[in-house]
């Protein structure tokens, strides 16, 4: 976002699901959060610590389910 610039009126996505909460996906979710970017934030990962520490930071909803259930790929 520009300087000055206002977080957009509503979401751009209703959903986004980050696989992967490291670095990189605590990053974006953290963005996405701050300035609106999605309705909901899902996170998965395989670590269970990691998964549970996300939970902590509020950086979304984590999933506890299996990889292909998360992705809905049964």
């Amino acid at each position: 976002r520009a300087e000055g610039e206002q977080p957009p009126d509503k979401p751009i996505v209703d959903k986004l699901a980050l696989i992967g909460i490291g670095l990189i996906g605590s990053s974006i979710a953290r963005v996405a959060k701050r300035e609106g970017l999605a309705g909901h934030i899902a996170v998965q990962t395989r670590s269970p610590d990691t998964l549970a520490r996300a939970e902590a930071l509020g950086l979304g909803t984590p999933s506890r389910s299996s990889l292909l259930t998360f992705l809905r790929l049964r």
